[in-house]
Protein backbone atom coordinates (compact mmCIF):
# COMPACT_ATOMS: atom_id res chain seq x y z
CA UNK A 1 0.00 0.00 0.00
CA UNK A 2 2.48 2.54 -1.09
CA UNK A 3 2.02 5.64 -2.29
CA UNK A 4 -1.42 5.96 0.08
CA UNK A 5 -2.06 9.33 0.01
CA UNK A 6 -2.33 9.78 -3.49
CA UNK A 7 -4.65 6.41 -3.72
CA UNK A 8 -6.77 7.26 -0.56
CA UNK A 9 -7.39 10.68 -2.30
CA UNK A 10 -9.08 8.84 -5.41
CA UNK A 11 -10.59 6.66 -2.76
CA UNK A 12 -12.72 9.25 -0.66
CA UNK A 13 -13.72 11.23 -3.66
CA UNK A 14 -15.42 8.06 -5.03
CA UNK A 15 -17.14 7.82 -1.67
CA UNK A 16 -19.74 5.56 -0.83
CA UNK A 17 -19.10 2.39 -3.36
CA UNK A 18 -18.60 -1.17 -1.63
CA UNK A 19 -17.47 -3.63 -3.38
CA UNK A 20 -20.40 -5.97 -2.44
CA UNK A 21 -24.24 -5.40 -3.45
CA UNK A 22 -25.36 -3.52 -1.01
CA UNK A 23 -27.52 -5.21 1.54
CA UNK A 24 -24.72 -7.98 1.45
CA UNK A 25 -22.07 -5.36 2.49
CA UNK A 26 -24.60 -3.96 4.88
CA UNK A 27 -25.22 -7.32 6.73
CA UNK A 28 -21.19 -7.89 7.01
CA UNK A 29 -20.59 -4.47 8.05
CA UNK A 30 -23.26 -4.71 10.83
CA UNK A 31 -21.79 -7.93 12.29
CA UNK A 32 -18.39 -7.09 12.04
CA UNK A 33 -18.84 -3.81 14.06
CA UNK A 34 -20.67 -5.34 16.87
CA UNK A 35 -18.32 -8.07 18.10
CA UNK A 36 -19.14 -7.15 21.57
CA UNK A 37 -14.94 -8.51 22.34
CA UNK A 38 -13.73 -5.67 19.95
CA UNK A 39 -12.63 -2.79 21.71
CA UNK A 40 -14.32 0.43 20.94
CA UNK A 41 -13.27 4.07 21.57
CA UNK A 42 -15.06 7.08 20.66
CA UNK A 43 -19.15 7.62 21.06
CA UNK A 44 -20.35 4.35 21.96
CA UNK A 45 -24.21 5.49 20.64
CA UNK A 46 -22.48 7.87 17.24
CA UNK A 47 -24.00 7.91 14.09
CA UNK A 48 -21.26 6.47 12.00
CA UNK A 49 -19.34 4.07 12.78
CA UNK A 50 -15.42 3.30 12.02
CA UNK A 51 -13.98 -0.33 11.68
CA UNK A 52 -10.28 -0.10 11.32
CA UNK A 53 -8.23 -3.49 10.85
CA UNK A 54 -4.63 -2.84 11.71
CA UNK A 55 -1.08 -3.73 13.04
CA UNK A 56 0.40 -2.41 15.97
CA UNK A 57 3.85 -3.44 13.76
CA UNK A 58 2.27 -1.10 10.80
CA UNK A 59 4.19 1.85 9.92
CA UNK A 60 1.15 3.08 8.30
CA UNK A 61 -1.30 2.54 11.00
CA UNK A 62 1.35 4.09 13.98
CA UNK A 63 1.66 7.13 11.68
CA UNK A 64 -1.81 7.84 11.04
CA UNK A 65 -3.34 7.00 14.78
CA UNK A 66 -3.20 10.39 15.92
CA UNK A 67 -4.85 11.87 12.53
CA UNK A 68 -7.87 9.29 13.36
CA UNK A 69 -8.34 9.92 17.05
CA UNK A 70 -8.21 13.45 16.29
CA UNK A 71 -10.87 13.38 14.11
CA UNK A 72 -12.73 10.97 15.89
CA UNK A 73 -12.56 13.44 18.93
CA UNK A 74 -13.53 16.59 16.65
CA UNK A 75 -16.77 15.15 15.09
CA UNK A 76 -17.87 13.59 18.67
CA UNK A 77 -20.32 11.50 17.03
CA UNK A 78 -18.26 8.38 15.54
CA UNK A 79 -17.84 5.21 17.29
CA UNK A 80 -14.55 3.25 16.50
CA UNK A 81 -14.29 -0.23 16.61
CA UNK A 82 -10.76 -1.27 16.52
CA UNK A 83 -9.75 -4.43 15.21
CA UNK A 84 -6.12 -6.31 15.38
CA UNK A 85 -5.45 -8.39 12.35
CA UNK A 86 -2.14 -9.63 13.12
CA UNK A 87 -0.90 -9.64 9.22
CA UNK A 88 3.17 -9.22 10.75
CA UNK A 89 3.54 -12.23 12.45
CA UNK A 90 3.98 -13.53 16.03
CA UNK A 91 5.09 -10.36 17.68
CA UNK A 92 1.63 -8.45 16.45
CA UNK A 93 0.17 -11.46 18.03
CA UNK A 94 1.51 -11.25 21.29
CA UNK A 95 1.43 -6.90 21.23
CA UNK A 96 -2.65 -7.82 20.11
CA UNK A 97 -2.97 -10.04 23.30
CA UNK A 98 -1.53 -7.60 25.93
CA UNK A 99 -3.52 -4.84 24.61
CA UNK A 100 -6.60 -7.17 24.94
CA UNK A 101 -5.18 -8.19 28.36
CA UNK A 102 -5.19 -3.89 29.30
CA UNK A 103 -8.76 -3.73 27.67
CA UNK A 104 -10.32 -6.79 30.14
CA UNK A 105 -8.47 -5.11 32.75
CA UNK A 106 -9.50 -1.10 31.74
CA UNK A 107 -6.51 0.01 30.68
CA UNK A 108 -6.72 -0.25 26.84
CA UNK A 109 -6.09 3.34 25.85
CA UNK A 110 -3.03 3.12 27.51
CA UNK A 111 -2.06 0.37 25.79
CA UNK A 112 -2.86 0.99 22.68
CA UNK A 113 -1.26 5.12 22.69
CA UNK A 114 2.20 3.37 23.74
CA UNK A 115 1.94 0.61 21.20
CA UNK A 116 1.10 3.15 18.65
CA UNK A 117 3.81 5.41 19.52
CA UNK A 118 6.78 2.58 18.45
CA UNK A 119 8.62 2.44 15.90
CA UNK A 120 10.17 -0.61 13.69
CA UNK A 121 9.73 -3.85 14.21
CA UNK A 122 8.57 -5.09 17.84
CA UNK A 123 9.42 -8.35 20.11
CA UNK A 124 7.77 -9.72 23.04
CA UNK A 125 10.03 -8.14 25.55
CA UNK A 126 10.06 -4.91 23.51
CA UNK A 127 6.29 -4.64 24.39
CA UNK A 128 6.64 -5.19 27.84
CA UNK A 129 9.04 -2.81 27.80
CA UNK A 130 6.87 0.59 26.19
CA UNK A 131 3.96 -1.12 27.82
CA UNK A 132 5.58 -0.64 31.38
CA UNK A 133 7.34 2.62 30.12
CA UNK A 134 5.10 4.57 28.20
CA UNK A 135 1.44 2.92 29.12
CA UNK A 136 2.28 2.94 32.87
CA UNK A 137 0.89 -0.69 33.53
CA UNK A 138 1.94 -3.55 35.15
CA UNK A 139 3.32 -6.36 33.23
CA UNK A 140 2.50 -8.64 36.22
CA UNK A 141 -1.19 -8.17 35.89
CA UNK A 142 -1.11 -8.14 32.08
CA UNK A 143 0.99 -10.92 31.66
CA UNK A 144 -1.66 -13.20 34.20
CA UNK A 145 -4.40 -11.70 32.19
CA UNK A 146 -2.92 -12.77 28.91
CA UNK A 147 -2.84 -16.07 30.03
CA UNK A 148 -6.80 -16.24 31.54
CA UNK A 149 -7.97 -14.81 28.13
CA UNK A 150 -5.58 -16.38 26.06
CA UNK A 151 -8.76 -18.47 24.39
CA UNK A 152 -10.76 -15.43 24.03
CA UNK A 153 -8.04 -13.42 22.29
CA UNK A 154 -7.44 -15.87 20.12
CA UNK A 155 -10.82 -16.41 18.96
CA UNK A 156 -11.10 -12.93 18.51
CA UNK A 157 -7.93 -12.65 16.73
CA UNK A 158 -9.44 -15.36 14.30
CA UNK A 159 -12.61 -13.68 13.90
CA UNK A 160 -10.76 -10.55 12.99
CA UNK A 161 -8.99 -12.56 10.27
CA UNK A 162 -11.68 -14.21 8.66
CA UNK A 163 -13.82 -10.94 8.43
CA UNK A 164 -10.87 -9.04 6.76
CA UNK A 165 -10.48 -11.77 4.42
CA UNK A 166 -14.48 -11.78 3.73
CA UNK A 167 -14.25 -7.73 2.85
CA UNK A 168 -11.07 -8.61 0.63
CA UNK A 169 -8.87 -6.12 2.38
CA UNK A 170 -5.32 -6.40 1.03
CA UNK A 171 -3.29 -4.93 3.69
CA UNK A 172 -3.16 -2.63 7.17
CA UNK A 173 -4.60 -0.05 7.79
CA UNK A 174 -7.50 -1.00 5.96
CA UNK A 175 -11.24 1.00 7.03
CA UNK A 176 -14.71 0.28 7.16
CA UNK A 177 -16.38 3.95 7.29
CA UNK A 178 -20.50 3.82 6.46
CA UNK A 179 -20.55 2.28 2.96
CA UNK A 180 -16.82 3.50 2.01
CA UNK A 181 -13.37 1.00 2.48
CA UNK A 182 -10.72 3.05 2.50
CA UNK A 183 -7.27 1.86 2.77
CA UNK A 184 -4.11 3.47 3.85
CA UNK A 185 -3.47 6.61 6.24
CA UNK A 186 -5.73 9.63 4.45
CA UNK A 187 -4.96 12.13 7.20
CA UNK A 188 -7.37 14.07 9.40
CA UNK A 189 -9.19 15.58 6.58
CA UNK A 190 -9.71 12.44 4.64
CA UNK A 191 -10.78 10.87 7.52
CA UNK A 192 -13.25 13.47 8.01
CA UNK A 193 -14.48 13.82 4.42
CA UNK A 194 -15.72 9.77 4.78
CA UNK A 195 -17.22 10.42 7.89
CA UNK A 196 -19.34 13.15 6.33
CA UNK A 197 -20.02 10.81 3.17
CA UNK A 198 -20.79 8.24 5.84
CA UNK A 199 -23.61 10.38 7.58
CA UNK A 200 -24.74 11.37 4.17
CA UNK A 201 -25.62 8.53 2.78
CA UNK A 202 -26.92 6.69 5.51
Amino acid sequence: MHNRRSFMTAMVAVAAMPLFPLPTFARTVGRIAEDPAAPVLGNPNGDVTIVEFFDFQCGYCRSGYRALREAVAEDGQVRLVLKDWTVFGSSSVYAAEAALAARRLGVYENALSALMSTRGRLTPRGIDRVLARKGGLNMDAIHAEMATGKASATALLARNDAEARSLRLEGTPSFVIGRQLIAGDIGKRGFAAAIANARASA
